[in-house]
């Protein structure tokens, strides 16, 4: 959380948005509607994976810096400076959050778009090779359709036992 903040503030940031590097694959409409939603509704907090809801892989965390401050502040957990939004997330009596919830078409928390472990690399290849135009990755939509379509494909990382964050 200190090293989030300190990057933050070395950018004078007022809202941070926070991806994950083993998520690849992730839509940057996704991130953007995450962005917008935030700013309208004048949240501290916006998350889209505390409630399971689009592909994992597909997560995006869009925070004020004053809120992240305040819960760095206020906690004394060390999963809570570990997990970075942990706190924020945990106390919505605190902070105003919300939980954006994948629209139906893209509603799919049994696909794993994430890399893990190497049956996820081989997935997310495949996914880069057969969809990627243009150099730039298919939205999540796309994906979705094109799993559908091959179905056999979800196999392949099926296996692979997510450890379980908050």
């Amino acid at each position: 959380m200190e090293r989030v903040l300190l990057a933050a503030e070395s950018v004078n940031a007022d809202v941070i948005v926070e991806t994950h590097g083993d998520n690849p694959m992730l839509d940057p409409r996704i991130i953007e509607h995450a962005i917008i939603t935030f700013i309208e509704n004048d949240a501290d907090y916006l998350g889209n994976s505390k409630i399971h809801s689009y592909p994992l892989g597909m997560d995006v965390q869009v925070m004020r810096f004053d809120a992240l401050k305040k819960s760095f502040k206020m906690t004394s957990d060390p999963l809570d400076y570990e997990h970075v939004t942990l706190h924020l997330k945990n106390n919505p009596h605190l902070f105003k959050t919300i939980n954006l919830i994948a629209p139906h078409n893209l509603r799919r928390p049994e696909i794993h778009l994430t890399v893990d472990e190497g049956s996820d690399f081989k997935l997310i290849s495949h996914l880069i090779e057969k969809l990627d135009s243009n150099d730039f990755f298919a939205d999540c939509e796309s994906i979705i359709n094109y799993l559908d379509k091959n179905a056999n494909l979800l196999k392949i990382n099926k296996s692979v036992l997510r450890k379980g964050t908050a």
